[in-house]
């Protein structure tokens, strides 16, 4: 009878190890604000953190892949696979904002990102890590204030006053047509005040 003892600690060792930085790791993504995921070298998502699921209502097998697309907007969608697709062709990182809707069916606005992660040796890209963070009450916020800039530039137009705005550096910010004809300025003159 011939036996073989082999001292197995290291390699027992070295795979608690990696069980413990793949769990901190699902740990960190699961709880991140952004939904996150990651590709192969050629775009093929093969992960999601939890988040993502969370956010769309979806499944692993659903979204694989190009399975993305059925949670974009349709008048966003052709754009976006486009200008992702030029990003992976040409080994560029990628960003792009678009609406993506939720498992309520209804669409928020997000900042979309993705870098391509190389191996350290040859430089090859080995996946692409993307998040997509949600911009939706940024935006809301950007779209009030256009409105509300609109709004004060039409009543600056038809007022009866002249109406100047400086700011405290001595810049002219704003005008209306009535300060130009109040002080016979030629428009020329206002327009290199800007």
């Amino acid at each position: 009878m011939i036996g073989i003892n082999m001292d197995i600690t290291g390699q027992s060792q070295a795979e608690e190890a990696l069980r413990q930085s793949e769990q901190h790791f699902r740990t960190m993504a699961d709880n991140i604000s952004q939904l996150a995921w990651m590709t192969d070298e050629s775009g093929w998502i093969f992960w999601y953190n939890r988040r993502w699921f969370d956010y769309t209502g979806t499944t692993q097998e659903e979204m694989e892949g190009w399975g993305w697309q059925k949670v974009h907007h349709p008048d966003y969608v052709e754009k976006a696979v486009e200008k992702f697709s030029h990003c992976i062709i040409h080994q560029q990182p990628w960003e792009d904002i678009f609406p993506l809707r939720g498992k309520d069916g209804q669409y928020r606005w997000f900042l979309s990102r993705a870098i391509p992660i190389r191996d350290e040796k040859t430089g090859k890209i080995r996946h692409w890590f993307g998040t997509n963070t949600d911009i939706s009450e940024l935006k809301d916020a950007q779209e009030t204030l256009k409105y509300q800039k609109s709004l004060l530039e039409a009543q600056q137009e038809v007022s009866p006053l002249a109406i100047l705005v400086v700011s405290p550096e001595g810049k002219v910010l704003t005008y209306n047509q009535r300060f130009i004809e109040f002080w016979r300025l030629p428009q020329e003159v206002m327009d290199t005040q800007n």
